[in-house]
């Protein structure tokens, strides 16, 4: 459990991490993945884990196996299809399904959560490079003009203040 200045220094962290993307807004033309797996699209296998466990192991099927063709899932963009396909060749099979199972658990839910949970974490991957590749508008190299601007500012402004305490050192600076 954190406590209250823990949770509000990893909001801070969490805010400042946002703050950091260079580009004014996100102009993919609905190509971006917003996070909304449609669980009934999924084919989802239940079978029983490997490893040590015991009798649970050997009889209750715990390991969960998500399954979706890439080409027809048509609720997500070619792009982000494109990208995924690249990325992650590991994960599809010859028919281009992407198959990814887990067996963390005993319990066969959280288990179809972990699932879920890699799937869209691999997909929001893809949305961050999808962002990533897109050419900046005119507003996002203005952003990152001023950027750099501050930037120079801000290190010649501790340039001179280093400059300075170092000159108040020497001992021959006041005769």
């Amino acid at each position: 459990m954190y406590r209250l200045r823990q949770y509000f220094n990893n909001l801070l962290i969490l805010q400042q991490k946002q703050q950091q993307h260079c580009f004014s807004h996100r102009d993919t033309n609905g190509d971006e993945f917003i996070g909304w797996i449609p669980v009934d699209k999924i084919e989802k296998r239940f079978m029983r884990s490997s490893g040590p466990g015991g009798q649970n192991v050997n009889m209750v099927n715990t390991k969960c196996q998500i399954r979706f063709n890439l080409n027809e899932a048509n609720w997500l963009s070619s792009r982000i299809q494109d990208i995924f396909r690249k990325r992650f060749v590991r994960l599809l099979n010859k028919q281009h399904d992407v198959v990814i199972s887990s067996d963390k658990s005993r319990i066969q839910a959280e288990n179809q959560d972990d699932c879920f949970k890699k799937l869209r974490a691999l997909l929001l991957e893809c949305n961050k490079e999808l962002l990533n590749n897109r050419s900046p508008t005119r507003q996002d190299k203005a952003i990152l003009d001023y950027r750099a601007k501050r930037a120079a500012q801000r290190r010649l402004y501790t340039k001179r203040m280093q400059s300075r305490k170092k000159r108040s050192r020497d001992p021959y600076e006041s005769i």
